[in-house]
């Protein structure tokens, strides 16, 4: 009857220590699971962050033109994943269920829109905006 019950509290142990690993790896990434504005202004800042890192040479890749595609990936290899391993370890209940929507929806709108937004946010630099957007980004 102890191993028993040692087993079960050891299952138990390992299950709570999973669900904690998956609430750290999505709030790394929580803006993925918020609102669309909420989302939209991180993912702007974080354009912003890559591209001056690229600028310095301390990013391999150009945001310009990998930004879009980076974000789409991210949605489909770890967000929406965690998500919905989150939501099916059923702690969270509502909440999951409404992170979860949200950055499906996200994803949907990022898919549609978010070639022009990227568009935009270097058109808006390259008139004065954010930062100096030099040969490294072509013309929207």
């Amino acid at each position: 009857e102890k191993s028993v019950m040692e087993a079960s509290q050891a299952k138990s142990k390992a299950q709570a220590q999973h669900i904690a690993e998956l609430v750290m790896q999505a709030s790394s990434a929580h803006h993925y699971f918020q609102h669309w504005s909420l989302y939209l202004e991180r993912s702007r800042m974080i354009f912003w962050d890559e591209y001056s890192a690229f600028e310095n040479d301390e990013l391999d890749y150009n945001p310009c033109t990998s930004f879009c595609d980076k974000q789409l990936m991210a949605f489909d290899q770890v967000i929406i994943p965690i998500g919905r391993t989150i939501r099916a370890c059923g702690v969270f209940e509502i909440s999951c269920q409404e992170w979860l929507e949200f950055a499906l929806s996200n994803r949907l709108e990022w898919e549609e829109r978010g070639t022009e937004i990227v568009s935009g946010w270097i058109s808006e630099a390259s008139l004065g905006g954010e930062a100096s957007v030099h040969h490294t980004c072509p013309e929207p």
